[in-house]
């Protein structure tokens, strides 16, 4: 009988695995991931990134980025691509679909931090203020924690001429595994 076979198939779908010549436990806990091997060697998974990195991006939405928008979702809200209705509004202008805006934080992920690969998971956003149309805004995130595969990071994008913030909020992606590592507990 193989026992090693044994154990795989009785084993699958656990948290304790076959690899190789030894087994492997796999527990997470508050810093991520633990392998604790026969070996008595613990090992973690981490990623590349550390508190506080950040990455930016800046653009200017036109009232055809907005038209687009709309004939792709049907969001025909007149606020956003009337200007003669937008003139009797509160704000006297078309403004930005706050989508455009979180768009462009979804796009930091993706070709940033963390890059190619990211899963947005989650965010949760403020609009204090409007975006006008042809008004140029610069987003930011910046990571504020990070637990296992999971990245929290502070988002912000701000009206550059008018230095108004337009979005505030937070966000959680899902790191690409080419951008973890895998930390032996004697080498820290």
């Amino acid at each position: 009988m193989n026992l090693p076979r044994l154990f795989s198939s009785f084993l699958r779908g656990s948290s304790l695995f076959h690899s190789g010549n030894s087994f492997t436990f796999l527990k997470d806990n508050k810093w991520g991931p633990v392998f604790a091997s026969c070996r008595g060697l613990a090992r973690r998974v981490t990623s590349v990134y550390e508190v506080g990195d950040s990455g930016t991006l800046s653009r200017t939405f036109s009232a055809q980025d907005l038209r687009t928008l709309a004939d792709l979702t049907h969001d025909f809200n007149p606020i956003h691509i009337d200007p003669e209705f937008a003139k009797t509004t509160r704000y006297r202008k078309c403004i930005v679909h706050g989508v455009l805006l979180n768009g462009m934080i979804s796009a930091i992920f993706a070709t940033q931090i963390p890059g190619p690969g990211a899963i947005y998971l989650s965010s949760t956003l403020f609009f204090p203020n409007p975006l006008f149309v042809d008004e140029p805004v610069t987003a930011d995130i910046s990571i504020k924690e990070l637990l296992g595969t999971v990245m929290t990071c502070s988002v912000l994008a701000t009206a550059t001429d008018r230095d108004s913030i337009v979005l505030r909020g937070e966000a959680r992606v899902l790191i690409p595994k080419s951008k973890m590592k895998i930390v032996d507990d004697k080498d820290e």
